[in-house]
């Protein structure tokens, strides 16, 4: 067994003695030192005893990156995602369990969190063997799966607006804590990567002598950097504040699907690296127009209207009044607000779909050089007429429907 091995049965030890379990024994199938993006990961199998009864756990060890460099201030993300585990993810369930209201299921199951000497670890469930699995990246979601995101998101949004409505002194010291986020430089590599993937998209319609679309853009990119800015920031000006997800690209849901291994019947949340205080909005309308292809957008009424009614009967459940949490009237006036730094992402995330191999690529610790992730969307990008038709399609709705 390896050192980092050894640290890791460690980290499983500490975890689940402080649960009463002992005699553990664990495995690292495919053991893969080298994880994933912006944090490591390693998967084991654990034995446990707990009181004479024998428990199998499929556990995931996420740590966070220790190899001394850090432009973006990754170790922020770290900190954040190991605070949300530790305390706002157990704060909901306490307030859930004293409402007799199920607390919110679509989220790895955390056995516990450590902190020492600047390594930060989160163990978490293993949902893989339980049949999720992440949406092809190459094809925008369908209906059945962005209703069962939308969903999750209302379930998720409601707790803060309840909790921030009956117990605010509690929502504001835990919103408060995790604000430090803002501080993390990857909104400095997004926005310049984000600018030159719109001049792409204004050079493809100015080839196309389509000077109405062109100019639209131009006017999008000159604001990118403040509609950036207000994703990445905590929203201070805003009302109507929840603790949210912040990280809605595709490869952050995983799903579990029914029999026929193509209708999705559960969503799991993952990577809350980013959350923290904003607006509802800026989750959903960057997860919407970033999953999404004008066909599920042309239901956009119909799932601004899912999300409402989730929201409202989950806040009712949890003992307050939706009304009074979050107008629908604020609703549709925040969605427009935040559309454009969504729209803003869009060619961005449609050149991560027609890029292969972007998972493999994507480590966000070896993209200081340049300033920005340009390095990652290079090469190899193929159907070019697709990718902007998928484009052209989400922005001339938004021109249709005033975000843009």
């Amino acid at each position: 067994m390896c050192e980092l091995q050894e640290k890791q049965k460690s980290w499983v030890e500490e975890v689940l003695k402080e649960k009463n379990f002992n005699k553990i024994e664990i495995e690292f199938p495919d053991f893969d030192p080298n994880g994933g993006q912006s944090s490591l990961m390693s998967f084991v199998k654990v034995l446990a005893e707990k009181n004479g009864e024998k428990s199998i756990f499929d556990l995931i060890i996420k740590r966070g990156r220790d190899d001394g460099c850090d432009p973006l201030n990754l170790k922020l993300i770290y900190v954040n995602e190991v605070y949300f585990y530790s305390q706002i993810v157990p704060c909901f369930e306490k307030f859930a369990k004293g409402k007799n209201v199920v607390p919110f299921e679509n989220i790895p199951h955390c056995y516990g969190t450590i902190t020492q000497e600047e390594q930060y670890v989160i163990v978490l469930e293993n949902l893989k063997p339980k049949g999720f699995r992440l949406h092809n990246l190459h094809e925008p979601m369908d209906i059945d799966h962005v209703r069962l995101v939308v969903e999750a998101y209302a379930k998720w949004h409601a707790f803060s607006f309840a909790l921030r409505d009956q117990q605010p002194w509690c929502f504001d010291e835990l919103a408060q804590c995790s604000q430090e986020i803002r501080n993390c430089k990857i909104k400095d590599f997004v926005i310049p990567t984000t600018q030159r993937e719109i001049d792409a998209v204004i050079e493809i319609y100015e080839k196309k002598k389509d000077s109405v679309m062109a100019e639209k853009l131009r006017a999008l990119k000159v604001n990118c950097f403040q509609s950036l800015k207000d994703y990445y920031s905590a929203n201070d000006d805003e009302d109507y504040l929840v603790i949210r997800h912040g990280d809605c690209w595709m490869n952050n849901f995983i799903f579990q699907y029914k029999e026929n291994q193509t209708t999705p019947e559960k969503v799991a949340v993952i990577d809350w690296q980013l959350s923290m205080m904003g607006s509802p909005m800026l989750d959903l309308t960057h997860f919407l127009f970033y999953a999404c292809s004008r066909k599920e957008l042309d239901q956009l009424d119909d799932i601004i209207n899912f999300y409402y009614d989730n929201l409202s009967k989950n806040i009712l459940n949890l003992g307050s009044d939706p009304m009074k949490c979050y107008p629908k009237e604020r609703l549709i006036q925040s969605f427009k607000h935040y559309a454009p730094s969504a729209i803003a992402g869009v060619p961005v995330m449609v050149k991560v779909c027609f890029t292969p191999d972007i998972p493999k690529k994507y480590d966000m610790s070896k993209v200081s050089e340049e300033g920005s992730f340009n390095c990652l969307l290079e090469g190899g990008m193929i159907d070019v007429e697709g990718y902007f038709k998928r484009i052209d399609d989400v922005l001339k709705l938004c021109v249709k429907r005033g975000f843009l």
